[in-house]
């Protein structure tokens, strides 16, 4: 039986996942969390087997978000939840220890498979995102934010919500020369001249959440 911890900062998605997995059979427990303090608060409590995990889960979010649940609890499996059909984000959180990547989209049966295969040990790639996976495989087509490294990912992310250059060290814990540095060397990979023509490259590719959809 699972315990199943649902770190997502939208109060009626927590509620709405929360009623949806009370149905499932091999669900004993379900704790939430709304930040990353919270969740890794109830990673250390409550010792769950899955982590539901909001790709912008504040402050962290994204691959940060990731690799401090695994550090928390390495044996833990973790979801990730609120990808866009597109971009690097479901191959570099694969690769940085994801169990399973969902787009925003997925179904309530979507969920359910996805949990129950990585309670058995699996790895589960929602069905629009293996798609994606595959044929930029298949074509090699790579756009120039999928050679951004992780770091460089993390704090991207967090320069196209409108994070200050300080923020984001405390939150990485790293310089803010270290910051400034990624984020001029992000501009030259991306082509960008400013924080608006970044911020709308990763909405096009799903990096950052849009508020006014949906």
């Amino acid at each position: 039986m699972n315990h199943i911890l649902i770190a997502e900062h939208h109060h009626l998605v927590r509620e709405g996942i929360a009623r949806l997995l009370q149905a499932e059979p091999g669900v004993a427990a379900i704790h939430q969390a709304a930040d990353t303090d919270a969740m890794l608060h109830g990673v250390r409590e409550f010792r769950p087997d899955v982590i539901l995990l909001d790709l912008h889960l504040p402050p962290a979010g994204g691959l940060e978000g990731l690799r401090r649940a695994l550090r928390a609890d390495s044996a833990v499996r973790v979801i990730c939840m609120g990808l866009g059909r597109h971009g690097p984000y479901p191959r570099r959180l694969l690769e940085h220890g994801a169990a399973g990547v969902l787009t925003m989209g997925c179904t309530p049966a979507e969920l359910a498979e996805a949990l129950g295969a990585v309670s058995r040990g699996q790895i589960h790639v929602g069905a629009e995102l293996a798609r994606a996976l595959v044929q930029s495989g298949l074509t090699g087509a790579l756009e120039p934010v999928d050679e951004l490294s992780a770091r460089e990912l993390d704090v991207v992310k967090m320069l196209s919500e409108g994070r200050r250059l300080h923020e984001i060290s405390d939150r990485l814990c790293i310089s803010t020369k270290t910051v400034s540095t990624y984020r001029s060397r992000v501009c030259r990979k991306l082509g960008v001249r400013n924080d608006v023509e970044l911020t709308h490259l990763c909405l096009e590719h799903g990096l950052i959440e849009n508020r006014y959809c949906g």
